[in-house]
C-alpha cells in the first residue's frame, strides 16, 4: 500500500503567500488523520480475494479539487 498526500496547491498558487493560501480554505472542515487511517484500516483489512485499487478522498464539502462549498 502506498499513501500519495496531496501537495500544499494553495500555498503553490499563491508563491508562498499562506495567509492568501489559508483564505481558499476559510470556512471548511478538513479531513483529520483519523479520516485517513479509518481508510487505511478498511483497505488492508480485506479479506486476500480483495484489491483496493485506488482511492480518492476528499472532504464533504469538497467536489472536487476546484469546487467547494464553505460554510458561512
Amino acid at each position: 500500500m502506498a499513501l500519495e498526500f496531496g501537495e500544499e496547491f494553495s500555498v503553490v498558487r499563491f508563491y508562498g503567500d499562506k495567509s492568501k493560501a489559508d483564505k481558499v480554505y476559510e470556512g471548511c472542515e478538513p479531513l483529520t488523520p483519523d479520516d485517513i487511517a479509518e481508510v487505511v484500516v478498511f483497505s488492508a483489512t480485506r479479506r486476500e480475494n480483495v484489491v483496493v485499487a485506488d482511492t480518492l478522498i476528499f472532504p464533504n464539502h469538497q467536489a472536487s479539487a476546484l469546487i467547494m462549498h464553505k460554510k458561512t
